[in-house]
């Protein structure tokens, strides 16, 4: 899903769209193969952010949608890709006990814990028994968000640090858009596409455990928010003494 988004700063009128098509293609059937929804419910809205963000928005957004709803009808017509479809969020019914661990149990047995510790957590939360209640087969509770974990290991007063910190860097983001209007449009579309891969990552982790490499992935790229929001400033600073000269002349 972030390679997506990666992949979708380097479309550039002067770069070959048929080999970024290729490379997208490549990207979404890894993606597809993992069968893992809530990177695909990411995508999405990575993609539709870009688009929402860009030029002829409008008009991008529709003909995206055309072309998802043909796509999925196209799909239907196939044994796989009716099998496909089934597994969609919202609409199939695959694994749809999976979704209601997620919507019920863990969500409301977190919610009565984290209100009973709610500005700044505990330690021992899984010893609790809601928290006991959530242990299966495998002897083990996976809590499948990341935004309850750290409400549970650090109570509100660490979850809007959390949040604070991620609103912080894309409100930075969307005012270097504005920034570079007219000046350096690679640094544009960097930050465009840094906003929609940002919040298709935090879309992802309310489904996700904060395991394996996920934290490494959102962290490096909250830094290079961080790094891409200096630079911005730094061209726009740059750039004023060249337009006052223009306007006196």
């Amino acid at each position: 899903m972030v390679a997506i988004g990666c992949a979708l700063a380097l479309r550039r009128p002067h770069m070959p769209r048929q080999a970024g098509n290729v490379v997208l293609a490549v990207f979404g059937a890894g993606m597809i193969a993992t069968l893992s929804r809530g990177p695909w419910v990411g995508a999405a809205i990575m993609v539709v952010i870009y688009l929402a963000t860009g030029p002829n928005a409008a008009t991008k957004l529709s003909k995206a949608a055309i072309g998802a709803l043909v796509a999925m009808f196209m799909l239907s017509l196939t044994p796989i890709g009716e099998r496909l479809i089934q597994y969609l969020p919202f609409i199939g019914n695959i694994e749809s006990g999976s979704i209601e661990y997620r919507q019920n149990e863990l969500l409301n047995s977190s919610l009565a814990v984290i209100m009973r510790n709610f500005w700044f957590g505990s330690l021992d939360y899984w010893q609790t028994p809601e928290m006991q209640s959530l242990i299966q087969s495998v002897h083990m509770i996976d809590i499948v968000n990341h935004y309850l974990k750290i409400a549970l290991d650090s109570g509100v007063v660490g979850l809007s640090l959390y949040v604070g910190f991620w609103l912080t860097v894309l409100f930075g983001l969307r005012r270097a858009v504005k920034l570079c209007v007219g000046q350096d449009n690679d640094i544009r579309i960097y930050a465009r596409t840094m906003i929609a891969t940002l919040l298709g990552i935090l879309a992802t982790i309310a489904t996700v455990s904060a395991i394996e490499f996920v934290p490494y992935i959102y962290w490096i790229f909250g830094g290079l928010g961080v790094a891409l929001i200096r630079i911005a400033h730094r061209e726009s600073a740059a750039a004023r003494p060249m337009q006052v000269q223009r306007a006196s002349a």
